[in-house]
């Protein structure tokens, strides 16, 4: 159901059932590639990035895990160039230069991150905590 809704761009909906299936299996490894490409459509490379990570957990050694790890540095970058988190690549790895090293751990525990709640106005942030803001009923 989940790949129907999305092959029919209904990604709100396609990730509803997603995460259904998660849920249900949560060793499923293909949600989770079905998570990460309803997230790419979205732009959302914070879940992107938590979407890989949790496929390679389950399939770390699978003729799509290496495409996986590309597309999964791929957004890494993004998120530092929407963070302003300045690196630089060598022999196909990322290096983080000295004095942006914490910027590189916020982006990489999704403590700095963007919202545009106006178009084209992004607003950055950085999170102090990751404590849980409970729901108000």
């Amino acid at each position: 159901m989940a790949r129907a809704l999305f092959g029919l761009n209904r990604l709100d909906e396609a990730e509803k059932s997603a995460r259904e299936v998660v849920v249900r299996k949560a060793n499923f490894a293909e949600a989770y590639l079905l998570l990460a490409n309803i997230h790419v459509r979205q732009n959302n490379f914070s879940a992107l990035l938590k979407d890989l990570d949790d496929y390679l957990k389950l399939d770390p050694d699978s003729a799509t895990s290496v495409k996986t790890k590309a597309i999964r540095d791929g957004a890494r970058r993004a998120l530092c160039r929407r963070a302003k988190v300045k690196i630089q690549e060598a022999n196909g790895r990322i290096v983080v230069l000295a004095d942006q090293i914490m910027g590189f751990l916020e982006v990489l525990d999704r403590r700095r991150y963007e919202v545009q709640l106006v178009k084209n106005s992004p607003e950055h942030f950085r999170a102090g905590s990751r404590t849980k803001i409970k729901d108000e009923a």
